[in-house]
């Protein structure tokens, strides 16, 4: 194989691959420069090993350098708050549908009809 500008050979320098106009070319580093092609780069191990392993969080990352342990179980008062906080939501929710139903036989609008009304008579708010 040899350079696709310069043709010097692979035993002498290295080469590369690079997409050029006609398709995918033989290229030595001197030349990709010169000739501001891409050069193809193959992934190194590595590369290869560190792509493939999971992403770790934040949380999972420091708990790791401080040696703690995931705790999945929840503690009595968690539980107990949580029971509470869903009655107070559970008693919210009762609240704003009996407020909802008293305001059914309001006007919507209620501002522009009256200044509507002011207008066509030539009243101001005074």
């Amino acid at each position: 194989m040899e350079c696709f500008k310069c043709g010097v050979s692979d035993e002498k320098k290295i080469l590369f691959d690079a997409i050029s106009s006609e398709g995918v070319v033989k290229i030595c580093k001197m030349c990709s420069f010169e000739e501001d092609i891409p050069v193809i780069r193959k992934p190194s191990n590595f590369n290869l090993r560190v792509s493939g392993e999971k992403r770790q969080t934040v949380y999972e990352r420091l708990s790791h350098v401080a040696k703690i342990e995931k705790r999945q179980e929840k503690s009595l008062e968690v539980v107990r708050q949580n029971e509470v906080l869903q009655k107070i939501s559970n008693q919210n929710a009762f609240d704003v549908a009996q407020y909802s139903k008293k305001m059914e036989n309001l006007v919507e609008h209620f501002h522009w009809i009256i200044m509507r009304a002011r207008r066509s008579q030539k009243l101001t708010q005074e």
